[in-house]
């Protein structure tokens, strides 16, 4: 009866959620003296086995499910109860820390696009358009409003602006002319290559490829291997001077970082003690009432959305809704397009108590220790 019933709870979970079974699972069962209480979990044993760990496998075998058994030792060593904590995952049957497979992103635009006036224009008045060009009933829930407010905003976007350019990863030693020379040469080849074998596909091109990439790893590996031996020298001509305080100068050195910590901390902590003058604490006392200071019942004004919207930060990952904070910005001084759209979101915010799915989702970003998934 409780695996029946266990069964029918799994098939109305949804496919997200986690399952956690707690059981004496092989536990031993008995009865009494007088024969009561047979085949029952309890304080009788006659060294029989129950079927628990198996019935919770073919559980989880039958509705597909990743069951882990994992055995805790007993309080006392002579007990015959042998808990067992199962977790069964529901979610993706995906194994311990492996990253969930999600639809593929929209294409990133180039936010250095919009520091030029003219393409926020052309990024709210094509937002206008898209909205105006959608079909089908008015949005009327906070809900609705807010996907259709994302979707016609990043339409526009990607209508636009360019695509963001492709991060180049740039060496981490310090490279000589000739290895910076040498790996230049040496990535040429390798696009070269790679465009060969792109328009003619066979052995030979491939072979040519294949070329090209191990002269690029070549090509690294000496330079890192020369700017090592060159450090590991210098490191060797104080040793022998027996300067060890110069050794350990030599280790922690880092080019430019002491010169930025001090133009940093020598504004910072070389400045002067702020004064307090009286007036101006007596005019703050005495000032009067303004908007900022009413009543907070009232909805949100287009010059409160326009205030917080312009004092968020520029260059900010995105949320799980991928609008970026530049893109909240484009409007003009004199048509607040994008602004009275969402500050139409908020006001129904404000009136119904309901806020968006999107804006309470979290990104949960899983953080390898050293880049072992395995750990």
């Amino acid at each position: 009866m409780f695996w029946e019933k266990l069964d029918s709870l799994v098939r109305r979970i949804p496919a997200k959620e986690c399952l956690f079974v707690l059981m004496d699972a092989n536990a031993q069962t008995g009865g009494g003296i007088a024969g009561e209480n047979e085949g029952t979990m309890g304080e009788y044993g006659r060294n029989e086995l129950n079927d628990n760990g198996r019935l919770l496998l073919t559980f989880a075998t039958d509705n597909r499910l990743a069951g882990v058994p994992q055995p805790v030792r007993p309080v006392r060593a002579d007990s015959d109860h042998n808990i067992v904590v199962a977790t069964v995952d529901l979610g993706g049957r995906l194994a311990h820390n492996r990253p969930i497979r999600t639809n593929p992103k929209r294409r990133q635009f180039n936010r250095q696009d919009l520091q030029v006036e003219a393409a926020r224009w052309a990024v709210s008045q094509r937002f206008l358009c898209n909205l105006l060009a959608r079909s089908g009933a008015p949005a009327t829930t906070a809900q609705e409003m807010a996907k259709e407010f994302t979707e016609a905003l990043l339409g526009a976007a990607e209508t636009e602006l360019s695509e963001e350019p492709r991060r180049r990863r740039t060496p981490e030693w310090n490279m000589t002319a000739a290895a910076r020379a040498a790996l230049a040469t040496a990535l040429d080849k390798r696009r070269a290559a790679r465009h060969a074998f792109k328009a003619r596909p066979n052995a030979a091109t491939w072979r040519i490829l294949k070329a090209a990439c191990k002269g690029v790893k070549a090509t690294i590996a000496t330079s890192v291997y020369d700017h090592l031996e060159g450090y590991v020298t210098e490191l060797e001509a104080i040793y022998q001077d027996r300067d060890m305080r110069g050794l350990y100068q030599h280790l922690k050195r880092s080019t430019g970082l002491s010169g930025r910590q001090l133009r940093f901390f020598d504004t910072l902590l070389n400045s002067k003690s702020p004064t307090l003058n009286p007036d101006v604490v007596e005019q703050v006392t005495q000032r009067p009432a303004t908007r900022a200071t009413r009543r907070l019942a009232a909805v949100p004004d287009l010059e409160e959305v326009e205030v917080a919207t312009k004092g968020l930060g520029n260059w900010k990952a995105v949320g799980p809704d991928l609008l970026a904070a530049e893109l909240l910005k484009v409007d003009g001084d004199d048509e607040p397009i994008v602004l009275e759209r969402l500050r139409a979101i908020f006001v129904e915010v404000w009136n119904g108590g309901e806020m968006p799915q999107e804006w309470k989702d979290a990104i949960i970003k899983v953080l390898y220790k050293k880049g072992d998934r395995s750990n």
